[in-house]
Order: structure tokens, then C-alpha cells, then sequence
């Protein structure tokens, strides 16, 4: 690893401690692999759509990840006002999640993220 992907290691444990979330739980809300957010993680390259759910995840705006690889800083997720649907959701079932007015966003979150850990098992079985 470079010094800057040493450094966008050590950004992104400490962003996700900041958020409460260990990486199992980062890599669930992105809705990627462990294996995935691992690579990226060291600087490696996902597609455009894994990039904006793991940027999404840490709270950070797109292209954070490459601002530190160039030396920068990431960017935090600056929020007004009520938040709205992120962009990452784009299954149907995550947007009737989001839109529950009955839970909190914590809440949402939540489900949504263990909605995505199991149809990430059941694509690990039906691959398997």
C-alpha cells in the first residue's frame, strides 16, 4: 500500500468507529461484500455504483476516496433539514423502508442494511 491508501485505511476505520458501525455493518449499509469494501478500502476501484454506496455508507461525500488518495481529505455528508431517500436506494423495498414515517432513521437503516445482508447470503447460495 501506498502512504495515501495507508491513510484512507486508517480514515475509514476511524470514520466508521466515528459512526458507530464495526466494517460488517459499513459493508451491509453499502450493500457491497466484505471482499469489496476491503479493496476499496485500499484504494482499489469499484464500479461507479459500489463507489457511491460505500461513499454513502461512511457518510461521505462522492469522491472522498480519491481526494485522499491525491493527499486531501475526505468530505463528510453535510445534512439540513430532514433527510432525504439517499440515492443508493434504488430496490423498491428499500425505498418503502425509507419512506415507514413510523421508525426513525436509525431504525430505517437498520432494516434496510439486514435486508441487504440477506440477499447478500442467498446470492452467496445460489452461486454456491
Amino acid at each position: 500500500m501506498t502512504e495515501h491508501s495507508d491513510r484512507l485505511w486508517t480514515l475509514t476505520q476511524h470514520r466508521a468507529d466515528e459512526l458507530g458501525l464495526d466494517l460488517q455493518e459499513v459493508a451491509s449499509t453499502a450493500n457491497v461484500s466484505p471482499q469489496t469494501l476491503y479493496k476499496w478500502r485500499k484504494g482499489g476501484r469499484v464500479t461507479a455504483k459500489l463507489d457511491r454506496r460505500i461513499h454513502a455508507a461512511f457518510e461521505w461525500e462522492y469522491g472522498s476516496q480519491q481526494q485522499v488518495l491525491d493527499g486531501g481529505d475526505p468530505t463528510p455528508v453535510v445534512r439540513s433539514g430532514p433527510p432525504s431517500p439517499p440515492a443508493v436506494f434504488d430496490d423498491p423495498r428499500e425505498q418503502a423502508i425509507w419512506s415507514l414515517s413510523a421508525l426513525t432513521e436509525e431504525e430505517k437503516i437498520y432494516l434496510i442494511g439486514a435486508l441487504r445482508q440477506r440477499d447478500l447470503i442467498a446470492r452467496d447460495s445460489a452461486t454456491g
